[in-house]
């Protein structure tokens, strides 16, 4: 007689549940990475485009580029310029908290930098 193979009932619940749970977390998460990766890109076109530019100037620029991006997370006032000497260093830091279930969030801080 030969053994029977496969998941039982209460096996195939629980994995359903792990996956599902993966998939909340995954359908959360990917939108803020995606966010923080434009940030980063536009943080560098910006640090380019800025040449001898003064702060509010840059300023103004982040925040065309922040609309035409539909980032949310970030304000131009939380954009720190840095300059020394002929160097621009344009930086953000940043946290989101995103709801999973009821009481259980995701905390995420992020730091995105650039230089020209």
């Amino acid at each position: 007689m030969r053994k029977q193979r496969g998941l039982s009932f209460l096996g195939f619940i629980f994995l359903a549940i792990l996956v599902a749970l993966a998939a909340l977390v995954g359908f959360k998460v990917t939108p803020v990475y995606v966010e923080y990766f434009s940030l980063k890109k536009m943080l560098a076109s910006t640090a380019m485009e800025s040449k001898d530019s003064q702060p509010a100037e840059i300023r103004r620029l982040f925040e065309r580029k922040l609309s035409a991006e539909y980032i949310e997370a970030v304000t131009p006032a939380d954009l720190e310029i840095t300059k020394d000497g002929g160097r621009i260093a344009l930086s953000v830091s940043y946290v989101r908290k995103i709801p999973l279930v009821h009481n259980v969030s995701l905390y995420f801080e992020f730091e995105a930098s650039s230089q020209r």
